[in-house]
C-alpha cells in the first residue's frame, strides 16, 4: 500500500521535476546566455561580461563567430581597463578583426600602432577604416604636427568636420610652460609656482623664506647666531624647495593641459561612441534585439 502511494506521489511530482529541469536548460540557452550579457553590459558588469562571453563559447562552440567572440572580449577588457593588444594573434586573424584590435590598441595608450595598413581595403568595413581615419588624424594633433593634420584633411573629406580641433590644439599648446624657464624665475622666492599658474602656493613661498630671511638677519644683528643658524637652514631649506618646487609644479601644470586636451579630443571626436557601435555591429551586442 505504502510503495502504491509511494509511486503515486512520485507520478504526481515528475511534471515538476521536468519543468524545472526544463527551466533550468533554457537558462543556459544560447539565446538567455546573450541576453544576459547585454544586459551586464549595460550595468557596466564587464568581469561578469567577460565571463559569459566566455560561457557561451564553451556551451555552444561556434555558434557566433571568431570575429564576434572576439571583438566582444575586447570591447569587455577594454572597458574593464585590462585590454592587452595581441599583435601577432591580429596580424594572423580576418581583416575585421585586425582593424577593431588595431582601434582597441590605440585608444588604450599603445605605441606604434600602424593606422595605415590596410586602411583602404575592404569596401564592407568603409564604417572601421573611417574610425582608423579619425585616430590617424587625432595622432598628428597629439603630436603638435598641425601642418601633417591639414594634409591628411585635405586628403579625407569626410574629417573636414574635425578641423576645428587643430585651432583648438594650437591655442591649447600656446598654454604649455617651459620647465627650464621655471627654474630660472624660481631664483625669486615663489616665482615658479606662480610662473605655473599656481599664485597661492608662490605667495605662501615667498612668505615662508622672506620670513626666515628677515630673522636670520635679525639674530645674527642682535647676536643670537645659534638662532640664526637656525632659521638661515630652515630658510635655505624652503628656498631651495621653491625653486625644485616651481619646476616639477610647471610639469604637473603642462601634463593636465596635454590631458585635458588629449580627453576633449577623444570625446569630440567620439571614440567612445565608435567603440561601442563595434561592439554592437560586429560583437554579439548585435544580437541583442533578436
Amino acid at each position: 500500500m505504502k510503495k502504491k502511494n509511494y509511486l503515486f506521489f512520485m507520478f504526481l511530482l515528475f511534471p515538476v521535476f521536468l519543468y524545472s529541469a526544463e527551466k533550468k536548460f533554457d537558462e543556459y540557452s544560447k539565446k538567455n546566455i546573450i541576453s544576459f550579457t547585454n544586459h551586464l553590459v549595460q550595468k557596466k558588469d564587464w568581469y561578469r561580461a567577460y565571463l559569459e562571453i566566455n560561457r557561451l563559447n564553451i556551451y555552444y562552440n561556434n555558434s557566433i563567430t571568431d570575429d564576434e567572440f572576439l571583438i566582444s572580449k575586447d570591447y569587455f577588457m577594454f572597458n574593464a581597463g585590462k585590454y592587452k593588444y595581441n599583435k601577432s594573434k591580429s596580424l594572423n586573424s580576418t581583416h575585421l578583426f585586425l582593424l577593431s584590435s588595431k582601434i582597441f590598441a590605440f585608444d588604450s595608450g599603445y605605441n606604434n600602432i600602424n593606422l595605415d595598413n590596410n586602411i583602404s581595403l575592404n569596401k564592407k568595413y568603409d564604417n572601421m577604416h573611417f574610425f582608423m581615419k579619425k585616430r590617424k588624424f587625432y595622432s598628428f594633433l597629439s603630436c603638435n604636427n598641425y601642418s601633417e593634420a591639414n594634409k591628411y584633411l585635405d586628403k579625407h573629406s569626410k574629417l573636414e568636420k574635425y578641423k576645428y580641433l587643430i585651432t583648438y590644439s594650437e591655442k591649447q599648446k600656446k598654454l604649455l610652460k617651459n620647465s627650464s624657464k621655471a627654474l630660472l624665475v624660481g631664483v625669486l622666492p615663489g616665482m615658479g609656482y606662480t610662473y605655473a599658474d599656481n599664485k597661492n602656493t608662490g605667495i605662501t613661498a615667498f612668505l615662508v623664506v622672506a620670513v626666515n630671511a628677515v630673522l636670520t638677519v635679525f639674530a645674527f644683528k642682535t647676536g643670537n647666531e645659534p638662532i640664526g643658524m637656525i632659521t638661515g637652514s630652515i630658510g635655505t631649506f624652503f628656498y631651495g624647495g621653491s625653486i625644485i618646487g616651481g619646476y616639477l609644479e610647471t610639469k604637473k601644470y603642462n601634463k593636465t593641459i596635454k590631458t585635458n586636451t588629449a580627453e576633449y579630443l577623444r570625446e569630440q571626436m567620439n571614440f567612445k561612441k565608435d567603440r561601442k557601435l563595434i561592439y554592437n555591429k560586429y560583437g554579439i551586442g548585435k544580437y541583442e534585439k533578436k
